[in-house]
C-alpha cells in the first residue's frame, strides 16, 4: 500500500530499512508483496534503496 501511494504522489525515490521478509521473519503480519514489484508494475520510474538502518528499523518492531 505504501509503495502504491508513492506511485500516485509522484515521488522519485523510496528509501527503507526493514523489508517485508524481515517483518514476516519476526512474526509481524504483512502482505507478502515487495515494494520493487509494485514499482516495476507501475507507470513511474522510482529509485528504490533498501536496507538503510535495517537493524535500527527492526528494533522498532521488537
Amino acid at each position: 500500500m505504501c509503495a502504491t501511494a508513492c506511485v500516485w504522489t509522484e515521488i522519485s525515490e523510496i528509501i527503507y530499512g526493514a523489508s517485508i521478509i524481515d517483518l514476516i521473519t519476526i512474526n509481524q503480519a504483512q502482505i507478502n508483496i515487495f515494494c520493487e514489484e509494485v514499482i516495476a508494475k507501475s507507470f513511474r520510474n522510482i529509485k528504490v534503496t533498501k536496507g538503510v538502518f535495517r537493524k535500527e528499523c527492526l528494533q522498532l518492531f521488537a
